[in-house]
């Protein structure tokens, strides 16, 4: 599938919504790396391992999102 113009900045802002929750979330932080590279399958699986460790991460239910209709 072909990457939207506008999803790596889609991604770039998820990212800055709430650091908070990101910090020391190596998940996270793999699976928007793997989302800017469009690696989206293994974006999907670290998105689902930061939700394991951190279940309220609002951002990583959006960037999960943003996978899965990839």
């Amino acid at each position: 599938m072909e990457d939207p113009p506008n999803r790596s900045k889609l991604f770039s802002m998820a990212s800055d919504l709430d650091p908070q929750f990101q910090e020391g979330d190596e998940f996270f932080q793999q699976g928007l790396a793997l989302s800017k590279q469009g690696r989206w399958k293994e974006a999907l699986n670290a998105y689902k391992e930061s939700l394991r460790v951190n279940p309220g991460n609002i951002q990583t239910y959006f960037n999960l999102g943003l996978c899965i209709t990839s």
